[in-house]
């Protein structure tokens, strides 16, 4: 009784309480789903599924009993039910009373490694800029109307990236890494024309394109936006999950005739500044096998591996590269001040959601993108990205 009397005082508490841990539950479990390889009709479904238990079940709690503690109506149940009922309860409540706060805490302090020397940003309204709001045409349009929606204002970063195992000869080498973009008519074409344009405004040595170019059947050929970046030593890219919902091969025609060299499960040595560098593409899980670095034995080379999703970064810094560049996550998109990310399509969760990071000796460059099948943004900004690399 003197326990039921506690919930009773502080119900709206403990509710709350058990809505946290249970969120962190459901949160992560979508967040895996994103990451697996499969992309048929039965994940998506049972991503929906997901979400209604994330939501829909504390909501239908809530309305039943209110802002007070309801009667244990699962006593009626077989013992089986209402053993794993009130078993689920405790366990969430101690998720969200311990393990909730650390998630927060480790956010708050989440650094940048000692590797990102310096970085910088210029906003670019790209909708103040054209006199209107590039919506488009598609799906989901209404959403870049909400009020204070970020997704039309590009920022533009400068990165200097130390790395110990960088040769002397490729000191100030600068990278343009552009990622996800998901040509789909929303926004429209005049939105990317904006921002290649003033991509080309600044040098760069190498184009480094980390998947999602294609997200729809008609528009292939925005493609072609990509003539207005020239590199001085190369373009290099790979595809991303939603190019191979459709036609890959037509996307990778179209990208080679932009002048790419296409690294889809592939590596390859080149020269830069008469330098030897490895670079290698990795697409898993959704294009397969990985590259196969048994040729590759450990040298002088410098090692620079292009993945679609930061969940490939284990396989990165195993074959010991040294820059790792990667898009996918987005950086959640929608992000909560103080607190960050919740929503990151990986199976590491929000880990690399976006920024820089290290393991070992191997850095990885995770980019925001510049668009997304959902043209909504709040606090994370879709990002053009210069590294410059410092030994």
């Amino acid at each position: 009784m003197a326990l039921q009397a506690v919930v009773s005082d502080y119900y709206f508490l403990l509710f709350l309480i058990c809505w946290l841990g249970h969120a962190l539950i459901w949160v992560r479990a979508i967040n895996w789903m994103h990451g697996i390889r499969s992309q048929a009709a039965w994940t998506d479904l049972v991503r929906l599924a997901m979400h209604f238990i994330l939501s829909g079940l504390p909501f239908l709690w809530f309305l039943y009993a209110g802002f007070h503690a309801p009667e244990p109506f699962w006593e009626s149940w077989p013992v089986p039910l209402g053993w794993l009922l009130e078993s689920y309860l405790w366990l969430v409540f101690c998720l969200g009373l311990v393990l909730f706060p650390i998630v927060w805490i480790s956010y708050l302090l989440r650094r940048e490694p000692a590797g990102s020397i310096s970085q910088k940003s210029e906003v670019h309204d790209i909708g103040k800029a054209l006199g209107r709001r590039p919506v488009g045409l598609g799906p989901r349009g209404w959403k870049a109307n909400l009020p204070g929606n970020q997704a039309f204002e590009v920022a533009l970063v400068e990165r200097e990236l130390q790395l110990a195992r960088l040769p002397a000869s490729l000191d100030g080498l600068r990278i343009l890494h552009i990622s996800d973009v998901h040509f789909c008519g929303r926004p429209d074409r005049a939105y990317f024309e904006r921002v290649f344009h003033l991509a080309a405004q600044r040098p760069a040595d190498l184009l480094i394109v980390t998947g999602d170019l294609v997200d729809s059947p008609k528009h292939y050929h925005w493609v072609n936006l990509f003539r207005l970046l020239k590199p001085s030593l190369g373009k290099y890219a790979i595809l991303g999950n939603h190019d191979v919902l459709y036609d890959a091969r037509q996307t990778t025609k179209l990208m080679m005739e932009q002048g790419f060299t296409m690294l889809d499960g592939q590596s390859q040595q080149i020269m830069l500044r008469d330098t030897p560098v490895l670079l290698a593409g990795n697409v898993a899980p959704w294009v397969l096998p990985v590259p196969d670095m048994s040729g590759h034995p450990l040298n002088d080379a410098f090692r620079l591996a292009l993945i679609h999703t930061p969940d490939q970064f284990r396989w990165a810094v195993q074959h010991q590269f040294n820059l790792v560049l990667a898009g996918h996550n987005h950086g959640g998109q929608i992000r909560l001040p103080g607190f960050g990310s919740i929503f990151v399509p990986s199976k590491t969760g929000r880990r690399y959601d976006g920024g820089v990071f290290q393991e070992k000796q191997t850095l990885l460059h995770v980019s925001r993108g510049l668009s997304g099948g959902h043209p909504v943004r709040y606090f994370c900004r879709p990002e053009v990205t210069w590294i410059t690399l410092r030994k």
